[in-house]
Parts: structure tokens; sequence; C-alpha cells
């Protein structure tokens, strides 16, 4: 009696572990097939181009004409930029490869998803996961805004992303990591220190692995990483003429504060509003925390990835201006860190000895079966939107239809370009929030990066009223800026700076609203 309960049990359960991998594979090829037509789509469009993508392609533009960095302020224009210089150099690349400012460099942050998805899938291999469990949670990224969005915008956070994730992955490949890997990983992690200042969780994640399991290793790791990290920025310093690090004091120490600085609760506030727009998190975030923990000494190496890359983004959350795309690395070793625990699980079972078709393999069958339904919610529900979401979930849920007839060519999407000349016309000579613009128009952007700019004028108040008066007499043909100002320009003074917006208030009128709220010169009222 006792042995035919347990043949029941182990056949009950049998068919969800032969049915689920069939479940699990149209998902992820659901996901990755819709973010890849999402992607090609629209490569010339403006979907996810906001200011700072239009500041990367100011950069670039610039960059293609020799000014890697511009100065601060140059013959009318005010430069400025806090991106990393290996990024800014593979944009300046791609731009000119194909001759475009948006669709190079769009199909640049393709690449780098698909290899971040690659260097996760090879991670996530020492934990010995089944084949459709480690499918899964290499392409979890893409099943949140964050990573959705990554790959279709321009702003080269997964660029650092998974240069870390692939030097984690050079590392952790052998219990004593071989003199070929440690070099790599080092070389890794310095170009991600150089696509941007914070990339440091991959560094820090190899020398605390390196310290405990294989410590003469570190002789070499630092020395390389040191040479790649110097010459890179003796490189960009020579090419830049200096530019580089006159733009990186400013950014990193200015000599005033231009105020916006996140208070620690405010930081708080703003990451529990990304996590309510992002379901997947609320599942890998705590078990990922949890199989870090529990996979400490069987994979310290994904532990000490899951650590550094929490602190940080909590530390980079607590700055102003920063935004979500910047937790592209928490949503990648949050899924580490899942596996983690998955593995972790399993681990438990075998030594308790408990066959993997028994009833006590269900909760992790039921776990993964949950995760395919979010997935596929999620990909459905929150990616198809063409903007970030903000609002309630019904609203959200009213967008997918736009968003596949889109796609599936049934309403025409202009590219940006379009969109631009729908409003404005060449030769006119534009201030715009969003740097692209100008770029589009075929015109140098009156200002790279208005978030600098408010950060120069707190330093050079002169400047500030300098730029004040060219404004106040009608220089520009156009003020332009986002589709949410009104009439007033109801706009948040943190970039450009509220002298600015105030004396385009005084001197200019909303014009047009379509893609963009386009202001105009008020007539001259005669005395």
């Amino acid at each position: 009696m006792m042995r035919a309960d347990t043949t029941t049990g182990q056949t009950g359960s049998a068919t969800p572990r032969r049915v689920l991998p069939w479940l699990v594979y149209p998902c992820v090829a659901l996901i990755l097939t819709a973010w890849l037509v999402t992607a090609i789509a629209n490569l010339d469009s403006p979907l996810h181009l906001k200011h700072v993508s239009g500041a990367w392609i100011a950069m670039s533009h610039w960059a293609t004409q020799g000014v890697y960095y511009t100065p601060l302020e140059f013959d009318g224009h005010f430069g400025g930029s806090r991106f990393g210089p290996l990024a800014v150099a593979l944009q300046a690349a791609a731009h000119k490869l194909f001759d475009d400012p948006i669709v190079g460099p769009k199909l640049l942050h393709v690449f780098y998803i698909l290899a971040l998805i690659a260097g996760l899938w090879t991670l996530l291999g020492p934990l010995r996961l089944a084949g459709h469990t480690r499918l899964l949670l290499a392409v979890l990224p893409l099943c949140t805004w964050i990573g959705w969005t990554a790959g279709l915008t321009i702003r080269h956070d997964p660029l650092p992303a998974a240069l870390q994730v692939w030097a984690v992955v050079l590392i952790a490949r052998h219990a004593k990591p071989s003199t070929l890997g440690v070099v790599l990983a080092a070389v890794l992690t310095g170009l991600a220190f150089l696509s941007k200042v914070s990339a440091l969780w991959g560094a820090a994640a190899c020398f605390f692995w390196l310290v405990f399991l294989a410590p003469k290793r570190l002789a070499l790791f630092i020395p390389v990483w040191w040479v790649v990290v110097g010459v890179g920025l003796l490189l960009i310093e020579h090419f830049s003429g200096g530019h580089f690090s006159e733009n990186m004091r400013v950014c990193l120490f200015p000599d005033k504060a231009a105020g916006g600085d996140s208070a620690l609760t405010k930081s708080a506030y703003r990451v529990a509003l990304i996590l309510i727009v992002e379901p997947v998190l609320w599942i890998t975030l705590p078990l990922g925390a949890l199989g870090a923990w529990l996979g400490r000494k069987h994979a310290p190496y994904l532990a000490w990835s899951c650590l550094f890359a929490a602190l940080m983004s909590a530390y980079l959350m607590t700055k102003a201006g920063i935004d979500a795309n910047h937790l592209i690395d928490l949503v990648a070793v949050a899924t580490l860190g899942t596996g983690m625990w998955l593995s972790a699980m399993r681990d438990r079972r075998q030594a308790h000895h408990v066959p993997p078709n028994s009833e006590a393999a269900t909760p992790h069958l039921a776990w993964s079966a949950i995760v395919a339904a979010t997935l596929l919610i999620a990909c459905a529900v929150s990616f198809a939107s063409p903007d970030r979401p903000t609002g309630a979930w019904g609203k959200r849920a009213g967008q997918v239809t736009d968003a596949a007839a889109d796609l599936a060519g049934i309403r025409p999407i202009k590219s940006a370009e379009r969109r631009v000349r729908d409003q404005l016309e060449p030769g006119e000579h534009v201030l715009s929030f969003n740097p692209m613009v100008p770029v589009l128009l075929g015109e140098d952007p009156v200002v790279v990066d208005p978030w600098m700019l408010r950060i120069y004028f707190a330093d050079h108040p002169e400047a500030e009223a300098a730029f004040a008066r060219r404004i106040a007499e009608r220089e520009f043909d156009a003020c332009v800026f986002g589709i949410k100002v009104g009439p007033e320009l109801d706009y948040h003074p943190q970039h450009f700076g509220e002298l600015t917006l105030q004396t385009v208030r005084e001197h200019y009128q909303l014009d047009d609203v379509d893609a963009y709220a386009v202001f105009r010169p008020k007539p001259v009222v005669s005395e």
C-alpha cells in the first residue's frame, strides 16, 4: 500500500515536470521575438529617446566632427557631459558607420542586451539548473521595464552591465581561474569603468572572489585593471584636448552645489515607485537576496556580484538626476541570485534524498510555472506600451492594442526626423531641451546636456545671465520642450536652470504641441 502511494505521487508530479519545459520555451521565444521585433521596427523612431538619449546623440554629433568632450562653453554653445569615454567612442563609431545618429547606436544596444543575456546564460551554468530554468532566468531582465527599454533607447547602461557579467564569467569558469581568465576579467572590468564611472561592482566581485579563493592572482588582476583604466583615460584626455577631465570635474565635483540632491527617504520613495511597475522584481529581488546568502559557499562569485551590485545601485539612487535605467545591473544580478536560490533548493532536496519527481518537488515546479505566467502577463501588459508606464494598470493595458498595431504595420511609425520636421524647419536656430532635435535638423546643438548646463551655471552665474540675455533678445527661432509642459512652461528647473526657463516664459509663447512643445518669440510690443 505504501509503495502504491509513492508511485502515484511520483507519477502525478512527473506530468507537470515534463510539461513545464514546453510551457517555458514558447514563453522565452515570445519574449525574445517581441523584443527583437520592437527593437528592429523602431530603429529610426523616437521611441524612448528622451533628453538623456538626446545628450548622447549630441555627444556623438560632435565626436563625428572630431570634437570629443566639447568645452563647457564655446562659440555660443554649452558642452559638458557625465558619460563614459568608451561608450561615447562606440556611440560616435556607430553614428559614423551608419551615417545616422539613431540607427547605429540603437543597433549597438541590441547587441549589448544579447551579450548580457548570453553572459547570464553562461554564468548560470555552474549552478547545474535544468535547461529551461536556466534559459528562463537568462531572459528575465527583458521581463522588466528596465531591461526591456535598455535595448530600445540610447543610454549605454547595458554595455557596462554586460562587460561586468562576462568578467565574472571568466573568473568563475574554474575553481582556480587561469592566468588568461584573470587578465581578460581585469580588462573587461576596466572597460566597464571606462564606459560608466559607477560600473565597479564587477571589479569588486572579482577582487573579493580572488581574495578568498585565489589570492595570488590579485597580483595580476589589480595591475592589469589599472593599466586598462589608466591608458584609456590618457587616450581620451589626449583626443579631447583636456576637456574630458574638465567635464568630469564639473560633473562630479562642482564648485557650488547646484541643488536637487535627493534625500535618502526620497530615493527610497523613487525606488518604491519603480518597483510598483516591475512585477518580476517582486519575485527576483527577495529570492535573489536569499539565494545569494544560501549560495555564498557554493557560488561565492555570484554572492559577491549580487552584494556589490545592490550596494552600488542603492548608492546611485541617492543621487539627483538618476533614473531607473541605472538599475539594469541590479536586475541582472537579481536573476543570478534567483538561480542560486533554485540551486540551493535542489541541493537541499538531494541532501534529504528526495526524488526529483516526488511531491516535495512540487513547490519548485509551482514557482517555475508562476514565473512563466508572470513573464507572459508582464510581456503582454507592461512592455508593449510606447512610453514608460506611469499610470494605472488599466491605462497601460489599453495601450497594448495601439503598440500591436504599430508593430504590425497597420499604423505607420514616423521616424524621429520626420516627427521633428513636422514642427520645425531645417535651418531654424533652436534651443531644445532634447539635444536630438537640432541634430536631426542638421544644426549643432546649442546645449549638449541641459542637466550639465544647470551645474555649469551654478559655478558661473555670469554665463547664465549672458545666456538669458540671448533668449530675451529672441536669438532663437524656437525653444523646444517635451509635450508635458503647459503654456506657462511649468517645468522643473533642474534642467537649464530657473533663470533660463523664466526668460523663455517672458519672451516666448507656446505655438505648437505635437511630438514636442514648441515655443516661438512673442510679438514685440512697440511703445
